[in-house]
């Protein structure tokens, strides 16, 4: 089920939220509270970029990353061997950050930045991997995530995305909350998912529950917040605070839940 009805929401929500995803704020907070530095926005981190190994896609060579944002899962990716990574996102700053992270490490060459929306953007080669990181929750539809990646696979390659899924106990109340504040549009459990992905082609191998992993980073913010909160004179840090608790209290209460799936394109013949 998504809350966001529009295209134009979603594209206003995405600048509200993410044009400034940096700044001292964002550094003590998300990359040095939960990552040690490491440049990652979603909520997994580091546990995301081992999935694709443990089930089974090894020196992948090339990786296609939906929603890249600073293109810290890309760089990963080139630093891990692959011959090419395209990394899409619709948000001009965090492209630019990540085209300005990349060009020290004499990556350009293969790395493909790519600013567009990916409820409208069509690969035009194939990849061995796909991933999705903390990206089918802020998009309206799901369904359109899913046909990129069933388009932009190779016969046999792979599909990794986590998200924030839907819980038995997810309320009406807490979807439009987290809509307004947070951004985040659509809110599906697994089996859903999994029945998506079979309607687009793809096969799904198995899912893993990260929730422990979303409550202790979260935790983690907290602790960060409480620290710095004596010195927050502007109350900046309040809206933080506040979001963190109610991920707190969604995640502990069985609201929605946040983990991975993994689907593979079947082979030829």
């Amino acid at each position: 089920m998504s809350t966001a009805g529009t295209l134009a929401e979603f594209r206003r929500k995405n600048a509200e939220l993410y044009d400034e995803t940096q700044g001292d704020l964002w550094n003590a907070i998300v990359y040095d509270g939960i990552h040690q530095g490491r440049q990652f926005i979603n909520l997994g981190g580091e546990r995301l970029l081992q999935l694709p190994l443990a089930w089974g896609v090894s020196n992948p060579s090339r990786v296609l990353d939906l929603g890249a944002g600073r293109g810290d899962a890309a760089i990963h990716w080139l630093q891990g061997g692959a011959a090419h990574v395209t990394a899409v996102d619709i948000n001009e700053n965090q492209l630019r950050a990540a085209r300005d992270r990349a060009a020290p490490l004499a990556m350009s060459g293969a790395l493909e930045l790519v600013l567009a929306d990916i409820n409208e953007w069509q690969p035009v080669r194939p990849y061995d991997l796909v991933t999705s990181w903390d990206t089918l929750m802020l998009v309206p539809d799901a369904k359109t995530v899913l046909r990129v990646a069933h388009n932009a696979l190779a016969p046999g390659g792979t599909f990794v995305a986590s998200t924030f899924f839907a819980g038995p106990r997810l309320t009406d109340s807490l979807r439009r909350h987290l809509w307004e504040n947070d951004g985040m549009a659509t809110f599906l459990t697994p089996e859903e998912y999994a029945s998506l992905v079979c309607e687009r082609g793809l096969a799904i191998l198995g899912h893993e529950d990260l929730t422990a992993i979303a409550v202790q980073n979260q935790q983690r913010m907290q602790t960060v917040i409480d620290r710095l909160s004596t010195r927050d004179t502007a109350g900046k840090l309040a809206s933080w605070r506040e979001m963190g608790l109610i991920y707190l209290d969604a995640l502990a209460t069985g609201e929605v839940t946040y983990g991975a799936f993994v689907a593979r394109r079947p082979g030829d013949g």
